[in-house]
């Protein structure tokens, strides 16, 4: 059971420092520096994890975020399968997520993601979302209240990290549909 809170500060469970150094003044190619540089990041992340594959079945994550007043959610079960996962080294893992939540919605994706630059290539879907539960996220520029209503979307993507390490998000086949 995985448990993820976000604070009123935003803040939540910091996990950056799994990500490698993508600050392209930090990177030299004088073989000096690079073995001063590796030493550096050796003994400030020396954390590296590689998974040929791995799977979470029937996984239970509870989220809450109280940025947004008080909202919760459990998404039960979920299923991810990962391959050939890699932090230190500049691998494809391949992913399928499937998540069903507490309300019955559901979320299936399925694609390939690499860390350094991030970029992520896949599909997602995404089924029978209870719009009045997202309300806390959509009150400050949403009015009146939604009070009933299922949403539905799927869509090809890719989120890719540019030059400037800033990102951007492609979006291609999308189809979305709303229920009361």
């Amino acid at each position: 059971k995985f448990i993820v809170k976000r604070t009123k500060d935003l803040d939540i469970l910091p996990l950056t420092f799994l990500l490698p150094d993508t600050n392209p003044e930090s990177q030299t190619t004088d073989k000096d520096e690079v073995d001063k540089k590796s030493s550096a990041t050796d003994k400030t992340n020396p954390f590296e994890l590689a998974i040929d594959s791995i799977t979470i079945n029937n996984g239970s994550l509870s989220f809450s975020d109280e940025s947004v007043g008080s909202f919760e959610t459990t998404l039960q079960p979920f299923t991810l399968d990962v391959k050939d996962f890699d932090l230190a080294h500049d691998k494809i893992a391949q992913y399928t997520l499937s998540i069903t939540t507490e309300s019955s919605e559901s979320i299936d994706s399925v694609g390939s993601i690499k860390l350094n630059p991030l970029s992520i290539d896949g599909n997602i879907h995404i089924n029978d979302i209870a719009l009045p539960k997202y309300m806390p996220y959509a009150q400050a520029f949403l009015s009146p209240s939604i009070t009933d209503g299922l949403f539905d979307f799927s869509t090809d993507f890719q989120l890719l990290t540019l030059e400037d390490q800033t990102q951007t998000v492609l979006l291609e086949n999308c189809a979305i549909s709303l229920e009361q």
